[in-house]
């Protein structure tokens, strides 16, 4: 691919927070990340992510005014033209056009590419491999859970492009907490950051942050420490599922849990998903897959949906 300073303002939006940066490539597989600081969502419903997405790209654009391509990247679930159907955390965030809107208030944005969370940070950790890579399952742990299958270079689709949907998966426990699918039992449930902290505090009659519950099991507290070992035993369950129905050669575990806990130099959770995976994966997918953390951390999204901008909207 022939580039030259080629720049991507990307955003990536969560079930609590944005992230935004500019993404500069020299080629496809030479780039500069230039992070700016996370946006809390205060209030989390879609007029609120509307007023910081558009307030966000104006004052992104008064001094970037060369820009004229946008990646989002976001949580919920996104169909093939790019239209945000729905998503479980903020309410009324339903079938919306990012890119209408984008492009009829800022002119001089002629391209803007939407995808699923899971499946841009999927297409960010598959592409720094996959000279030598026929399959990667992705997980992204944080508010919820999600991800997404690559095999031979194409998303694994399903019937209407929304497979993926690993947070749904049952795990056979019931904390009587509800999804953000509206039923009861799914990983997400169990194994997510929102839900793991909601737990905690449930049990305990607290109100302990995500950070502040790590750092109580990294100090060897027994509750604490067995909210992230039964929420890392379902996870890998699931995972061992996966590893049966799709042989994957990588599996990677990123998202802003993960992130928590490599902040910290503590894996219990990931100790305990990596031996469950192990131990239920028939030992014929076991014994050659590997299982690791995302390379591209919480950047993954924004770097995803902005490798998929290059392939779409620039020639190679």
């Amino acid at each position: 691919m022939d580039l030259l300073m080629e720049s991507i303002y990307t955003f990536d939006i969560g079930g609590s927070s944005v992230k935004h940066s500019l993404i500069v490539f020299e080629s496809f597989n030479k780039y500069h990340i230039n992070e700016y600081p996370i946006i809390s969502i205060e209030n989390s419903n879609f007029k609120n992510l509307e007023r910081i997405i558009i307030e966000t790209i104006k004052n992104f654009l008064e001094i970037n005014n060369v820009i004229t391509t946008i990646g989002i990247s976001t949580a919920g679930s996104v169909d093939e033209n790019g239209i945000v159907l729905n998503s479980g955390y903020i309410s009324n965030y339903t079938n919306i056009d990012w890119s209408s809107t984008i492009k009829s208030l800022f002119p001089r944005i002629r391209n803007v590419l939407v995808m699923n969370d899971g499946r841009a940070s999927a297409w960010a950790e598959y592409s720094g491999r996959k000279l030598d890579l026929k399959s990667l399952v992705h997980f992204v742990i944080g508010t919820g859970i999600g991800g997404a299958t690559i095999i031979n270079g194409q998303f694994l689709n399903g019937e209407d492009g929304f497979a993926g949907c690993f947070g749904h998966i049952k795990t056979g426990e019931n904390y009587n907490i509800k999804c953000s699918c509206g039923k009861f039992g799914c990983l997400e449930t169990t194994s997510s950051s929102k839900s793991m902290v909601e737990r905690f505090n449930n049990i305990n009659n607290t109100n302990f942050t995500l950070s502040e519950i790590i750092y109580k099991a990294q100090k060897s507290d027994i509750r604490a420490t067995q909210i992230f070992e039964e929420g890392g035993k379902n996870l890998g369950i699931i995972i061992g599922s996966i590893l049966n129905v799709i042989n994957p050669k990588i599996v990677t575990i990123g998202g802003g849990l993960i992130e928590a806990f490599i902040d910290f130099n503590f894996d219990v959770f990931f100790k305990i998903a990596l031996q469950k995976a192990l131990e239920n994966g028939h030992h014929r997918v076991t014994s050659k897959v590997i299982i690791k953390y995302a390379q591209y951390g919480n950047k993954g999204g924004m770097l995803g949906v902005a490798l998929k901008c290059l392939e779409s909207f620039h020639s190679k």
